[in-house]
């Protein structure tokens, strides 16, 4: 299943959407936003994980078993079931953040009409979910470039991760998702609390910090604008987010082949940024955020495909993607080394401007 939607019993997605359907057509439409009871269940979430004790099996007779001190985190409601899955394994002490829990971080922005939830749903089982929270207000760049608030949380059952609140604004115009850095890092990390409601105050509280950092992301955008950039700055530019890897004699054969692949995505990245968008206002054609949105771009629209895609490929080449590759490239915009180069190429593009 490309799409990686965790797919209930009797067939049904677990998703939930307001506005436009998505690429894969599945998941649950809503026509008015929903509050949070409404955004669960539309979205089937409304299940609960727990701690079950683990035991160890000595040979094939299940008389001689030992109960160890550790925990498999499970679906309650799948608990009876011959196939349900074990999430993950954690201590005594592990806080689980319920789904209802991943909602009511945002309830205090939900109530104040400060956001709207735009989708949410589960991948995998159900071991990883997400909530998209839709801000009022756009952040005008220049003239009618904007980028649409988004603040994007994501929990995960595996025992692994700590729930994570992300910075995803939305350029309209091209429909890049600008996974930002923030202030605190590359995402706020939400600490497993074993109590709830600290849990629920230490989100709310961060929350309003995330929602401040906006501002500083405007003005950001604003001088990225009025910041002129050639092709020499742009290859400096390049090597602080896509350094080419020195080579030693000896060594790998994998060395060399990830250094020729930084090699062609610099060479990629750098036709983008000398071609432009084609929506860019031509005043801004060789500013910084051109250089910076050519790394959102290629992050977005090349990087998740192939390592083979040539500068010629490029015309149109959204157009041959297939289903299924749009349906596996949301996880690396979100999470994955997608993400991260994003965050860098923010990061280093600020870098410049201070």
């Amino acid at each position: 299943m490309a799409h990686e939607l965790y797919i209930r019993k009797g067939g049904k997605s677990a998703m939930m959407y307001v506005g436009e359907e998505p690429w894969h057509g599945l998941g649950t439409k809503l026509n008015h936003p929903p509050n949070s009871l409404e955004a669960i269940r539309a979205a089937g979430l409304d299940w609960e994980v727990a701690k079950y004790p683990l035991f160890v099996q000595f040979g094939k007779n299940t008389q001689f078993m030992k109960k160890v001190d550790r925990y498999g985190l499970m679906p309650v409601d799948r608990i009876e079931s011959p196939d349900c899955p074990v999430f993950g394994v954690v201590g005594q002490d592990y806080g689980i953040v319920q789904n209802r829990d991943a909602f009511s971080f945002f309830d205090p922005i939900i109530s104040e009409e400060l956001a709207m939830y735009e989708t949410a749903g589960a991948l995998g089982e159900g071991e990883r979910v997400w909530v998209l929270a839709k801000l009022p207000g756009d952040v005008v760049v220049y003239k009618d470039d904007r980028v649409m608030k988004y603040l994007l949380l994501v929990n995960s059952h595996t025992g692994l991760a700590a729930a994570q609140i992300k910075l995803t604004p939305i350029l309209v115009v091209c429909n890049n998702t600008l996974t930002m850095a923030l202030s605190f890092g590359e995402s706020l990390r939400i600490p497993h609390f074993p109590d709830v409601k600290k849990r629920l105050d230490f989100a709310s509280i961060t929350i309003k910090k995330v929602l401040d950092s906006y501002r500083i992301v405007e003005a950001s955008f604003k001088k990225m604008t009025e910041k002129r950039f050639v092709e020499q700055d742009y290859r400096s530019y390049l090597d602080g987010i896509l350094p080419i890897p020195e080579l030693k004699p000896g060594d790998s054969k994998q060395k060399v082949q990830r250094m020729e692949r930084i090699i062609g995505h610099r060479e990629l990245c750098t036709h983008m940024f000398e071609i432009g968008h084609e929506n860019d206002p031509l005043e801004i054609k060789h500013a910084l955020l051109t250089a910076y949105n050519s790394i959102v771009y290629f992050a977005d629209y090349v990087l998740p495909l192939s390592d083979k895609i040539a500068i010629s490929d490029l015309n149109g080449i959204w157009q041959r993607y297939k289903r299924e590759d749009l349906e596996r490239r949301i996880k690396r915009i979100w999470f994955g080394d997608a993400a991260n180069l994003k965050v860098r190429a923010y990061n280093a593009a600020v870098g410049i401007l201070n």
